[in-house]
């Protein structure tokens, strides 16, 4: 079936099938309109799970490095200030068992 005549198609319905994952934290209001949007060969594409579509949009830019986040959310930066500057943890962003 085409994303728009998916259980997905409106954004209410999109943001609360990723509300309270990981997910959440992308922008939701670009992926449902990049997707939406999104065209193959000219056509809309037809899928059935449209769930697992939109999951591999948001790996697919993640695995890019080109996620993109939802405002107010800040990427993670390994060595950046922490409110824990003196651990090891903080200033390189690998935690070992110590750091527990």
């Amino acid at each position: 079936m085409p994303f728009a005549e998916s259980e997905l198609a409106s954004y209410d319905d999109f943001a609360n099938a990723f509300a309270g994952t990981d997910y959440a934290l992308a922008d939701l209001r670009y992926y449902h309109a990049r997707i939406s949007a999104w065209r193959q060969k000219g056509h809309p594409p037809r899928r059935r799970d449209w769930h697992a579509t939109a999951i591999q949009f948001f790996l697919n830019d993640a695995h890019d490095n080109r996620l993109k986040l939802a405002p107010g959310v800040s990427a993670y930066q390994p060595g950046a200030a922490s409110t824990d500057a003196g651990t090891l943890f903080a200033r390189t962003g690998y935690r070992s068992k110590y750091d527990s």
